[in-house]
């Protein structure tokens, strides 16, 4: 926001029910990870030119997420193992937009109480066309301003999906593996 308030006011915004998804501490805190992502590109991309940046997230359910439930519990919560990110800020050479996706997994969860499965999820960037059809939502023309999708990043891999199409990825190990 462009004062305190506003900026408390959207803080305080991400943490209302209808905006939380099961999240194991080590992803959510670690600063490689979920938080560390989005802190690297705010730090290395944004505060350091004063530019912008708009960061959309959200859960990326499956008929295969772990359901969860403790001894304090009623009911059973399903708990995604992955999540969805996607960053849009302003480029500092040339004032146009650059937006990205990426695709982060939890297998911490493996770990904590009440989980017995082993999962193997890797954080990837992703084309945000790809993250479109694996969310289902719509990013408008966001999918204009994604350099990754121009192709051509050293360890940027084609993959095979389930329905047998081809999608990009690239394994992000640290911040500057991202292409923005």
């Amino acid at each position: 926001g462009d004062d305190v308030k506003s900026a408390t006011a959207a803080n305080n915004d991400t943490f209302h029910f209808t905006n939380c998804a099961l999240q194991a501490s080590p992803f959510n805190r670690g600063k490689d990870r979920w938080q560390g992502l989005e802190q690297f590109l705010l730090e290395q991309h944004a505060k350091k030119d004063r530019r912008r940046m708009t960061v959309i997230t959200g859960p990326l359910f499956s008929p295969n997420d772990p359901v969860y439930k403790n001894d304090r519990m009623k009911y059973s919560v399903r708990c995604p193992l992955q999540y969805w990110k996607v960053c849009v800020l302003i480029r500092r050479k040339d004032d146009t937009p650059a937006a990205t996706g990426f695709i982060l997994g939890q297998e911490d969860i493996q770990d904590l109480p009440g989980f017995e499965a082993v999962f193997d999820v890797a954080a990837t960037q992703i084309k945000i066309e790809d993250l479109e059809k694996k969310t289902g939502l719509n990013f408008g023309r966001l999918k204009e301003f994604d350099h990754f999708a121009q192709g051509g990043a050293p360890g940027t891999l084609e993959m095979p999906t389930a329905a047998g199409a081809r999608q990009t990825v690239k394994a992000i190990r640290s911040g500057p593996d991202i292409v923005i």
